[in-house]
This record gives structure tokens, C-alpha cells and sequence, in this order.
């Protein structure tokens, strides 16, 4: 339930506020997370899911990417400026 919190969270973009009480009290949704990312349970987590989709060969390490969505700001282009 507080997992589903944390991915609701992420998904939405939302404030850990914000949080549908659904998952539980905004505050344990988010130190569960915290614990989480500090004694290294999401990494590890991760880590076993790409174990398994890699051992099916469900996994493609490509990913494209579109130049035309990184835009920098005109200064950091290296354009004198008057």
C-alpha cells in the first residue's frame, strides 16, 4: 500500500502531501521511501528486476534519443554577448 504511495508519487509528479490517503498518511509513505533509498532497497530492487528481464531477454539497452528536446539557454551556447 505505502509502495503504491511512493509510485503514485512519482508518477504524478505530485508533493508527498499530496498523497490520496488511500496509501496511508503522506509522512510514512515518505519515510518508507526514505529508509528505502538510504539502506539501498530500491537499488536492490531494481537490480533484481533487470536481473530476470534480462536472464528472458525481455530488455533492450537502446535508447533513442531526440536532439531536438535538449535545449540550452543562449549563454551557454559560447555567443559573445554586447
Amino acid at each position: 500500500k505505502q509502495i503504491d504511495g511512493v509510485n503514485w508519487r512519482y508518477r504524478t509528479g505530485s508533493q508527498w502531501r499530496e498523497i490520496p490517503e488511500r496509501y496511508g498518511h503522506w509522512n510514512t509513505v515518505y519515510q518508507l521511501h526514505r529508509r528505502y533509498c538510504r539502506d539501498g532497497t530500491w537499488a536492490a530492487i531494481l537490480l533484481g528486476v533487470i536481473e530476470q528481464v534480462e536472464e528472458l531477454g525481455d530488455i533492450d539497452w537502446f535508447v533513442p534519443v531526440d536532439s531536438t528536446t535538449v535545449r540550452a539557454h543562449q549563454d551557454a551556447s559560447g555567443a559573445l554577448v554586447d
